[in-house]
């Protein structure tokens, strides 16, 4: 079993692109341009000098300079935040040739051109010189030992050894590792793995990233084991975010980044096929971005202390999350999507909120479920010290509960009568004075019956 551990460390070479102008040329013909098909700066030309249309080409793609006389464009790059990732932009009088090059860290990117023209060509030669540096997976020297990962059994590493955050080339869905492991070494220099949702490189000129924002990898059927934060490095600020296709996932999450932004968060993951996640201690979110989705088989909420039980996991899953088991002992977890048919919560506060169905729930031993969601609940069970809680949403108009079983010590709490209990209130071993809360809306008859 081969280890591949990322270093980061490939010299930088950013990417050159060039056009070329020839042919004949006349005024109010058109040049277009964009990156990665995003918004298009066109030049309408003023002349058929073609030394004159590329000088324009020039002020258009930087905002640097001045248009000859009777040029026009719709925009320029400097208030086109795509166009802010390139470093240069030059034009060679003597080959009529357009060069545009690329972010100094070896940032790939596409560019598209166009042209309406009578006779005259703007002919676009992609990467002249090809993107590479210490952010690109599929360099061979951002990795230790000299070669890209490969599938097999094998692991993929992420530690102190990195120098780099890996930022770019992250579709490799066509590898299969055995294992996927981030250390707490590697959170603690405070690297990321991926991308967020807004590059901000340029601070006054965010756009939404293009890039790939995860790394896929392991999209196979097979078994992956994913380790995250073991060791003994305290996290910074930043993030990681994996997206691990069909894998059969067996993930242990002891740790992630802190948070970096409200808008960033520190680990995200998705994926379709299944296995099961634990959780210690971090803050992660799976497929909450519009549009994921992800299949897990079971998830597992715990804690490393009992002082810090309440605080050591955030949880957010996405609307589209289907869940076969869930076990929480601790934190808190804000769920928008279709959990077990038997969740058992220990410990914690577990949130369901608007698109979130459960099925079965066994509350206890300090675990809080409060419940916003529509729909009706098969079983709700709770024993002493857990709490049912349906106060936080007076609004829903299609909330129901077939059995809800209560047990000494236990909490039920609707003052704002939103639940319909299909079966009443079953009180095994206790009266109601043996209850820790029951809170019910008024003008309510209260018939009574005994139950096996």
């Amino acid at each position: 079993m081969a280890d591949y551990a990322w270093v980061g460390q490939a010299p930088k070479v950013p990417q050159v692109d060039s056009i070329d102008l020839a042919g004949t040329w006349a005024a109010s013909e058109t040049i277009s341009i964009d990156l990665e098909s995003g918004p298009t700066l066109t030049l309408t030309t003023g002349s058929g000098d073609i030394d004159t249309i590329g000088a324009d080409l020039v002020v258009m793609l930087t905002g640097s300079g001045t248009l000859s006389s009777a040029a026009s464009t719709n925009s320029t790059g400097d208030k086109v935040p795509l166009f802010t990732q390139l470093s240069s932009v030059t034009w060679d009088n003597a080959t009529d040739k357009l060069t545009v090059t690329g972010k100094a860290d070896g940032r790939p990117f596409t560019m598209n051109v166009s042209e309406t023209s009578a006779s005259g060509t703007a002919t676009h030669n992609a990467e002249d010189t090809a993107a590479s540096g210490p952010h690109a997976f599929d360099v061979a020297e951002n990795w230790a030992g000299g070669s890209v990962p490969v599938t097999g059994s094998h692991n993929v590493i992420f530690d102190e050894r990195a120098q780099n955050s890996l930022l770019y080339k992250l579709s490799q869905s066509s590898i299969a590792p055995a294992k996927v492991e981030v250390t707490a070494e590697f959170l603690a220099k405070g690297l990321s793995i991926g991308n967020p949702p807004i590059n901000t490189d340029t601070a006054q000129s965010p756009y939404y990233e293009p890039l790939d924002e995860d790394l896929a990898i392991g999209s196979n059927t097979t078994a992956l084991t994913v380790n995250i934060g073991r060791g003994s490095g305290e996290p910074a600020s930043s993030f990681c975010n994996f997206d691990f296709g069909t894998a059969v996932v067996t993930g242990t999450i002891r740790k992630s980044h802190k948070r970096p932004s409200a808008q960033i968060a520190p680990l995200r993951i998705k994926g379709t096929g299944g296995g099961s996640y634990t959780f210690y201690r971090g803050e992660a979110e799976f497929a909450n971005r519009f549009g994921e989705s992800s299949t897990v088989g079971t998830i597992n909420v715990y804690f490393t202390t009992i002082a810090t039980k309440a605080t050591d996991v955030k949880l957010t899953l996405g609307e589209s999350v289907t869940i076969s088991g869930y076990n929480q002992l601790g934190g808190t977890v804000v769920s928008h999507s279709n959990l077990a048919a038997s969740c058992n919560i220990e410990g914690g506060l577990l949130q369901v909120l608007d698109g979130g169905t459960v099925t079965g729930l066994t509350i206890q031993d300090g675990g809080v479920v409060d419940y916003r969601a529509d729909g009706t609940i098969t079983t709700v069970t709770v024993y002493r010290d857990g709490l049912i809680d349906f106060s936080q949403d007076r609004t829903s108009a299609s909330r129901g509960i077939t059995n809800c079983e209560l047990y000494a010590g236990a909490s039920y709490r609707d003052p704002y009568d939103t639940v319909t209990l299909n079966n009443g209130l079953d009180l095994h071993g206790c009266r109601p004075t043996d209850l820790k809360e029951l809170t019910i809306g008024v003008n309510k008859r209260l018939t009574l019956g005994t139950i096996s």
